[in-house]
This record gives C-alpha cells, sequence and structure tokens, in this order.
C-alpha cells in the first residue's frame, strides 16, 4: 500500500501576492508583521489601498526586515510626511527588492528629500516611481543630490510633478552633465586669476605695454586669449560691458581693480548666502528624517484650549457678546446699550448681566489718545 502523497502547500509556494481591498492603517500592523516573516513573496503589491502615515510606519518597517521581496507596489495609496520617510528607510535597509512603484501618494517635498538619503545608501534598486508625488522643483534637486551619488539604479520614473524649468535641469545634470550652466563672465575670470595665482595688477601689466593703466579693448581681449582665460568671445564681451560702462573704448587698471573689487563683495555675500541656505536645509532635512511616529507614549496631551476647538461653533449671537467684550473700555457703555437693546438676538435679557460680569474679571485694554505721540501712547 502506498503512502498518500502530501498536497502542496500553497501558503508556502505562493511567490505573488496582490491585496487591493481598501486596507487601512489599522490592517498595516497585522500585514506588516506577515510580510517582516515572510521569506518566499517575490511580488508584493499593496497598491489602491488606505494606508496613511502610521500605517507606513508599520510596513516601512517591515520592508527593512524583509529578505525576498523582489518586486514592491505600494502606489495609490495616502502615504506622506513621517510615513515616506518610513518607506524609504526600509528601503535603505532592504537589499533585495529593485523594482518600487511609489507613485500617487504625496511625498511632496519630505518625501523627495527621503527618496534622495535612500538613493544614497541603496545599492540594489533598479528601478523606482516616484510619478504623481507633488514633487516640485526643491525635491527634485534632493532627488537628484542622492541620484548623482548612485551608481546601480537604472530607471527613474519622476513624471507628472511640478518639476518646472530648473527641476527639469537638475535631473538632466544628474544623470549626464549634459548642460553646462554658465556663471558670471567676471566671476569665472577672477576664480581663473585665484587658481593660477595671478594678481589683477600682473595681468594688467601684461596687457599695458606703455605703461599709460589705460589699454583698449582690443589689447584687453588679445591679453585675456593669451593668458589663456578659459571665456568664449560673448563672455569676454561681457566682461568689457562691465569694466567699461560708459562706452569709452578704454579699459583703465582702476576700472579693472573696481569691477573685481565689487564682484568679490557680491561673491562673499552669495557664498554666505548659499552657507546659510545649506544649514538651514539640513536642519530641515534632519527634521524630515527624524519625524516621531505617533504612539500611545508620545502622544500630545488633549488641553483645555485644544479640546475647546472639537466644541460647536457657538451661535451667532454669542459671538456677537464675545467680541464686544473684548472691545476697549471707552466703547463698553456702546456694549451695554447694543446688547440691552438687542435681546431678540441675545434670546435671553439675562446675558447682559453676564457679559458685565465677564466684563469687569478682564483686564481693560490701555486708552488710546490720538494727539499724543506714537511714542507715548499707553503710558499713564
Amino acid at each position: 500500500m502506498s503512502s498518500p502523497v502530501p498536497e502542496k502547500d500553497e501558503a508556502t509556494s505562493m511567490r505573488a501576492v496582490e491585496i487591493k481591498n481598501h486596507f487601512n492603517d489599522h490592517d498595516s500592523e497585522h500585514l506588516a508583521s506577515g510580510i517582516e516573516r515572510n521569506e518566499r513573496v517575490v511580488h508584493l503589491n499593496l497598491s489602491k489601498n488606505d494606508f496613511s502615515e502610521d500605517g507606513a510606519i508599520h510596513l516601512g518597517r517591515a520592508i527593512g526586515a524583509n529578505n525576498s521581496v523582489e518586486e514592491l507596489d505600494l502606489s495609490w495609496n495616502q502615504i506622506r510626511k513621517k510615513g515616506a520617510v518610513a518607506i524609504c528607510n526600509g528601503l535603505s535597509r532592504n537589499y533585495c527588492i529593485s523594482v518600487v512603484n511609489l507613485a500617487w501618494n504625496g511625498f511632496a517635498y519630505e518625501g523627495a528629500v527621503a527618496v534622495g538619503e535612500m538613493l544614497r545608501g541603496n545599492k540594489y534598486l533598479r528601478e523606482i516611481d516616484i510619478s504623481s508625488n507633488r514633487i516640485n522643483w526643491e525635491g527634485a534637486l534632493q532627488v537628484m543630490k542622492g541620484l548623482k551619488e548612485n551608481d546601480t539604479l537604472e530607471v527613474l520614473k519622476i513624471g507628472h510633478n511640478p518639476l518646472t524649468m530648473t527641476g527639469c535641469l537638475d535631473i538632466l545634470e544628474a544623470v549626464d552633465n549634459p548642460i553646462i550652466l554658465r556663471c558670471d563672465p567676471l566671476k569665472l575670470l577672477i576664480q581663473f586669476l585665484s587658481d593660477k595665482g595671478i594678481r589683477p595688477v600682473d595681468l594688467f601689466r601684461t596687457f599695458d605695454k606703455d605703461n599709460q593703466h589705460k589699454v583698449s579693448r582690443e589689447q584687453f581681449i588679445q591679453g585675456l586669449k593669451k593668458a589663456k582665460v578659459p571665456l568664449d568671445d560673448y563672455e569676454l564681451e561681457r566682461v568689457l560691458n562691465r569694466l567699461d560702462a560708459a562706452k569709452e573704448g578704454k579699459i583703465s587698471y582702476q576700472r579693472l581693480m573696481r569691477g573685481v573689487k565689487e564682484q568679490i563683495k557680491v561673491n562673499r555675500a552669495e557664498e554666505k548666502r548659499k552657507m546659510l541656505e545649506e544649514k538651514r536645509q539640513m536642519e530641515e532635512h534632519k527634521r524630515i528624517m527624524n519625524l516621531p511616529a505617533i504612539t500611545e507614549t508620545n502622544q500630545v496631551p488633549v488641553t483645555k484650549s485644544m479640546a475647546s476647538l472639537s466644541q460647536p461653533r457657538p451661535s451667532s449671537a454669542s459671538s456677537m457678546s464675545t467680541v464686544m467684550t473684548n472691545l476697549p473700555g471707552s466703547l463698553r457703555s456702546y456694549d451695554t446699550h447694543f446688547v440691552s437693546s438687542r435681546t431678540s438676538v441675545l434670546s435671553k435679557a439675562s446675558s447682559k448681566a453676564s457679559l458685565l460680569s465677564q466684563t469687569s474679571s478682564r483686564t481693560s485694554l490701555p486708552k488710546i489718545n490720538m494727539t499724543a505721540p506714537l511714542g507715548q501712547q499707553g503710558r499713564t
């Protein structure tokens, strides 16, 4: 008698899982537990559910621990801010996923920063889709900064985002540097002299053969070309127009030095501005990458003032009474007359007494003397 053939366990042989059933954040905790322990699923499709920030935190933890999934689809959810950071942190720790779809979520700038940080460290991802995520040109710049340090990604889908021309240029520059954006030519000239260790006075002496402290525009251009300054004809003309603003056809040593000094001041101010902006961005990125998860231990306690926000909006009569009690003391008499004469609006005459009691318990606003100088307003 032959032994029965054991039935194939479909649960352990399943290689692809597709879940599109409007799962929410509450379901994600149980789902993440299964993903974290599963070692056979290769294709995982969790698109078109209702996962938001809290659910993405659970999924991000599971993604970082899973070692079997190769293709992940989280598109068409509501993953934003700290949820986007959690997913990208999970991808940074994962070494199996090669294709991930994060489109149609709303990553915005915070998510773009997280994607850029993930691309810096992930060496296994081949394709990523972050299209339709409200990523503007500033977010695209952060993604491209990470892309510059990544040499394994083959496909980046970033369409249907408000990138503008600036973001598109950042993408092209990160991919293959096909476009060289030239800065101010006078700035390039100063940088060239600094790199070569040449003083402006020494450069000018090579032009000024007659020692007249003035040279023609043609002599100036020929001298710069002889010195092999990396400027084309158009940029040389721009330098001359800066130094010869009066169109006299001559470039003096004094004008050259004045132009150099003014440009150095501009360069230093620009460098200072960039340093401050980079510092601000670093602090902002640090804040974004360390967004706290909502747990029972760090929930913000509901104060009395916060609880009042959830109360029903007061009626027009009570709103009017609150506004009137906050008026300056000189208008209190009008307040009393107005409230007492509009009993149909306030519905009860007794509200007059409560208004007066509220007024007496509050600190009166300082009276304004319209004839006194501005510096003496509010003084006794």
